[in-house]
């Protein structure tokens, strides 16, 4: 469900998807757990597995909104690192990070989705001018089209994201780290 890493200084997150290719419940609490372990002590890379950050709705609002709240309300900063796509709880996941690095895959909501009020907030704030498209689930984003729309802040090739993320998650945090 998850993995929890150390590089350069930064707590690495991995969620891992079930076979059936969405998020669980159980992977919100352990991100939840996760974060609560980490505290401000490090920076953290929230990432997913080699085709995908994570999809779905895990079908419970109240374990979603601990988890987005959660990464939104961190005392160190959090970048997603997006390898796939990060649809339904996964974009929401994604938003709630300081930063978005994307290599591949799509972004958004991918269908009108009812989410609980505190999420939607989260969600709102991250979209800003295009709200309305991601809300209505109407489009989802390309790497580059996500940049264009402001959804993501840097794009990269899939070999350089991980390192791209823990580098500008350290930088963040106000590190001096040596990154080769």
């Amino acid at each position: 469900m998850i993995d929890l890493e150390h590089d350069h200084g930064v707590a690495v997150v991995r969620m891992h998807e079930n076979p059936c290719g969405s998020m669980v419940p159980e992977t919100l609490d352990r991100i939840t757990a996760a974060l609560g372990y980490i505290g401000g002590s490090y920076a953290v890379v929230l990432t997913g597995g080699h085709d995908v950050f994570a999809r779905g709705f895990a079908g419970a609002a109240d374990r979603l909104e601990r988890a987005v709240l959660t990464i939104a309300n961190h005392p160190s900063p959090v970048v997603a690192a997006i390898g796939g796509d990060a649809l339904g709880a996964g974009y929401a996941l994604a938003a709630a990070a300081d930063l978005r690095v994307m290599a591949q895959g799509r972004l958004g909501l991918g269908a009108a989705a009812h989410v609980p009020p505190a999420v939607e907030a989260v969600l709102r704030r991250h979209a800003g001018p295009v709200w309305r498209t991601v809300r209505s689930g109407e489009r989802t984003f390309t790497p580059e089209a996500a940049l264009v729309a402001g959804l993501v802040e840097t794009c990269c090739s899939p070999t350089d994201l991980l390192h791209v993320a823990v580098e500008r998650a350290a930088r963040l945090a106000g590190g001096a780290k040596q990154f080769c």
